[in-house]
């Protein structure tokens, strides 16, 4: 444990994988986006659900601190690369002259100038999730705000946009932005996951290229390509199963809901489905009941 841990001081609030087999010489050791429990299990092969679970849970995004004026942008994981933007600052509203007329000027370009930079800062966005391979957008700033720089924004970008959290940008502290922003992707998440396994239950329901119960999803794991599949921790009283999506060309979607969080004596029926499913290409999620 000591050799596991040295070297990681400068990991602060992350955690750590370690694979090892004296026998085999194996000894790997596996930085983590997140926090974990800690956690101990002997086996013969590496188990995998553990690492899926805080893969899951410790989503990467990019965040984007705006005002009328400024923005601020960088990935979750990256707070030392820090994108600003600074746009011409509008007038003041109450800038009045000759009967009016030169405050209404005034308004419309402030109103120019304040549509002209949120678009600015979404082409920023944009690069920044691009070359950080992140999809998943978190945005600050005042209340009145957020929506106008999600109005300029392009579609394909709103869709990505997890949700949003009030902060003064003129006290912006990135360290303590950080918390905000899991926070509203934890939400985002959970909302998520959700819906993944309600729609499980409705395809299954309707028939639509769906099954449900253990022995049905192990056949269709077993025999054809699943191109994503989701497992459920089980709460008390709960039953288990296996649950299979929509198909998408060319593979099989699965969900695998209701099952024990506990290792149980003898194969891992579960964990094997999990290795099959990656090893094709497979993604697999861990949905919590």
């Amino acid at each position: 444990m000591h050799a596991a841990v040295e070297g990681t001081r400068g990991w602060l609030g992350d955690g750590v994988a370690v694979f090892a087999a004296h026998a085999r010489g194996i000894f790997e050791r596996l930085r983590l986006p997140g926090p974990v429990q800690d956690t101990a299990t002997v086996g013969t092969k590496p188990y995998l659900q553990p690492l899926i679970t805080v893969l899951h849970r410790c989503r990467r995004s990019c965040l984007a601190v705006v005002d009328e004026t400024h923005a601020w942008i960088w990935s979750s994981d990256n707070i030392a690369k820090i994108s600003t933007i600074t746009d011409e600052a509008p007038r003041k509203p109450n800038f009045a002259g000759w009967y009016g007329l030169s405050e209404h000027r005034v308004r419309s370009r402030a109103q120019r100038l304040r549509v002209r930079h949120y678009r600015n800062v979404a082409e920023a966005v944009g690069r920044t999730m691009r070359a950080e391979a992140v999809d998943v957008l978190v945005l600050g700033g005042h209340e009145h705000e957020i929506p106008l720089v999600v109005q300029e924004s392009p579609a394909a970008l709103r869709t990505r946009v997890a949700g949003h959290f009030v902060v003064d940008p003129s006290t912006l502290d990135p360290g303590k932005v950080k918390p905000l922003a899991d926070h509203v992707v934890a939400r985002w998440l959970a909302n998520h996951d959700e819906k993944l396994a309600a729609g499980a239950v409705d395809d299954a329901a309707a028939g639509n290229h769906a099954v449900i119960g253990l022995a049905g999803c192990l056949a269709a794991i077993n025999t054809t390509g699943v191109s994503f599949a989701a497992r459920r921790r089980r709460r008390p009283g709960r039953g288990s199963g296996l649950r299979r999506l929509r198909e998408p060309a060319p593979g099989r979607t699965a969900v695998l809901p209701g099952l024990c969080e506990q290792r149980a004596s003898g194969p891992d029926v579960l964990e094997e489905a999990v290795v099959r499913v990656l090893r094709s290409g497979g993604e697999v999620i861990l949905v919590p009941g």
